[in-house]
């Protein structure tokens, strides 16, 4: 399947849940999630925040989790539209969220953090397939940053979805995920 085709069907899937069922898996992603990573070693985290509007999976599951129940940095994006890049915000109780011009909800201001800081990052996709190759909106910005963290940082994408066979157009530019995290499980690729 080539990337064109997976953006197209799985927004179109997305498209047809309901707000009720995008809350009830994003739930059931956390669960997973914090059933399968412990932290004990992670003291960084890059989370991304939901287009909503978009359907995304919602992510303040994971986040008021990660700020009541483990002693972690949480760092969120901010979008940089002229150069196609992610500035890494700290978030905390003093952060100010509001929607860029694109819809995007996003930090207004706040303390950048550094990208060899960040021990994991949760990723936004679309679709992936079964090598950990994942599809976003095509604006590159999550392979751009993974390439000023660190190279064992994790790379964790979440989707209500199951894989695709095979991405076909993968590029040298694409940054593989190391784990993907559903509602039902968490599938892990290559050797770390």
């Amino acid at each position: 399947m080539k990337k064109a085709e997976a953006r197209k069907l799985f927004l179109k899937k997305r498209e047809q849940e309901s707000m009720a069922s995008i809350e009830e898996k994003s739930r059931a992603v956390a669960e997973v999630f914090f059933d399968n990573f412990p932290l004990t070693t992670i003291h960084t985290v890059h989370v991304f925040l939901p287009i909503l509007h978009k359907k995304e999976l919602d992510t303040s599951f994971i986040i008021n989790r990660l700020q009541k129940e483990h002693a972690v940095t949480i760092v969120i994006p901010k979008t940089n539209f002229e150069d196609g890049t992610l500035q890494c915000i700290l978030f905390d109780e003093a952060t100010t969220i509001k929607d860029n011009k694109w819809g995007i909800p996003e930090p207004e201001e706040g303390e950048m953090v550094a990208e060899d800081t960040i021990d994991m990052v949760l990723i936004p996709l679309l679709a992936y397939d079964k090598q950990g190759n994942r599809v976003g909106y095509g604006k590159g910005f999550y392979d751009r940053l993974l390439t000023t963290c660190r190279t064992n940082v994790l790379k964790v994408g979440l989707s209500f979805y199951e894989p695709v066979d095979e991405i076909e157009d993968v590029n040298e530019f694409d940054i593989p995920l190391d784990f993907c995290v559903t509602d039902k499980r968490v599938y892990e690729f290559g050797k770390r």
